[in-house]
């Protein structure tokens, strides 16, 4: 039982690293990225994947990635808490939606 390497390969989930062709475009906020979405196309009509970063004090708090489906509806949502030390990354607490 179990699936195909076919059906393995279109799984929309973000244990899946893209790799498909796509667009992907950056927005920055104060010359920081704020953004990072990766659509089907430059048309920009439906997103395959995004990654949404939160800043505290100019360093980043929060990385929340987001896959969508086929669809382009939001299928799974993962929220990455970065824990600092001496203003150096310590620790990364990881939360599944």
């Amino acid at each position: 039982s179990g699936i195909t390497a076919g059906q393995h390969e279109v799984l929309d989930s973000l244990v899946h690293e893209l790799a498909e062709t796509s667009y992907l475009e950056v927005t920055r906020s104060g010359g920081q990225v704020t953004d990072v979405i990766i659509w089907e196309t430059a048309a920009k009509l439906k997103k395959v994947r995004e990654a949404n970063v939160t800043r505290a004090s100019g360093q980043v708090s929060v990385v929340v990635e987001k896959q969508y489906d086929g669809a382009g509806l939001l299928a799974q949502t993962l929220t990455h808490t970065l824990t600092r030390s001496a203003g150096q990354v310590a620790s990364i607490a990881t939360v599944e939606v």
